[in-house]
């Protein structure tokens, strides 16, 4: 590591695998919750979004 920069790492593509694999997990929780509530009623936001 030099520079905060991991030699051989793509930190934009790995934040946006780690992303995607996020959301196919988060989407999944309604199927094994009871009720099936939709994720925004499971899972609140902890941090108001910027622009919203």
């Amino acid at each position: 590591m030099a520079d905060d920069i991991i030699s051989g790492i793509d930190a934009d593509v790995e934040a946006a695998r780690a992303q995607k694999q996020f959301d196919r997990l988060i989407a999944k929780y309604p199927d094994s919750t009871a009720g099936h509530p939709p994720v925004s009623e499971i899972f609140s936001c902890s941090y108001e979004r910027a622009g919203q």
